[in-house]
């Protein structure tokens, strides 16, 4: 409404200034151009003098508009984030073991550069992803990544992985976080006994220097026997 008045006073000015410019033919139309300038002028000041407020209104916090479209642009990049997550991990699972291997320690290696809320972002959309395939494909990429995390990594940035995995995996619905344990302790043990025994020392760590609570949590969501190695 605001913005209409100014217009208006605008357009009243426009019209008053070409009247009053005619008006030199007639002393009546120019005094009529006159009084519509005037009348122009001082709508358009009135128009003018109510855009502040608007202004002021949303330095103040009414940003109800754009909050809506903010989020509007974080949903759209969340779903375009998860088909990125799941187009990569379906092109991971149909590549050659070598490929596959070097294209998931360029990935890990690129997470363990990132923030700690970016690399868990990343990390959870991958995990979704990766529940999408088939068993076969879920377990074949498991597997390459808890052997890249063993034999491409030093201590610390697997640690640093581990931990940021482990976190997002407590933070996932129950039915996700099930299908990921169960698809990395069914292929721990085909990885060669010092692959197992790094990220099984790494795991436990991470889950002794765990809360209580949290550390009980993810006990009782493992297998008897990998709890056992934990815990002792």
């Amino acid at each position: 409404m605001r913005t209409s008045v100014l217009i208006a006073g605008i357009v009243i000015l426009i019209i008053g200034g070409i009247t009053a410019g005619v008006g030199h033919t007639s002393q009546g139309i120019l005094i009529g151009g006159i009084a519509i300038l005037i009348f122009g002028i001082i709508v358009a000041g009135i128009g003018a003098a109510l855009r502040p407020s608007i202004k002021k209104a949303a330095m103040a916090g009414n940003t109800a508009v754009p909050q809506a479209s903010t989020a509007s642009v974080q949903h759209q990049e969340s779903v375009q984030g998860a088909d990125t997550a799941l187009a990569m991990v379906q092109m991971l699972a149909k590549a050659p073991e070598d490929q596959r291997r070097t294209m998931i320690k360029s990935r890990l290696s690129s997470f363990a550069q990132q923030s700690e809320i970016d690399r868990a972002s990343g990390m959870k959309a991958m995990l979704l992803a990766l529940q999408k395939l088939d068993t076969d494909s879920m377990k074949r990429l498991t597997l390459t990544r808890m052997e890249s995390l063993a034999e491409d990594f030093d201590s610390d940035t697997r640690k640093k992985l581990m931990a940021t995995y482990m976190s997002v995996l407590m933070s996932l619905p129950s039915e996700n976080m099930n299908e990921e344990m169960k698809a990395m302790f069914s292929v721990m043990g085909q990885c060669h006994e010092e692959c197992r025994m790094k990220d099984i020392s790494t795991m436990k760590e991470i889950t002794m220097s765990m809360p209580e609570d949290r550390r009980g949590m993810i006990m009782k969501m493992m297998p008897p026997e990998i709890s056992k190695m934990l815990a002792s």
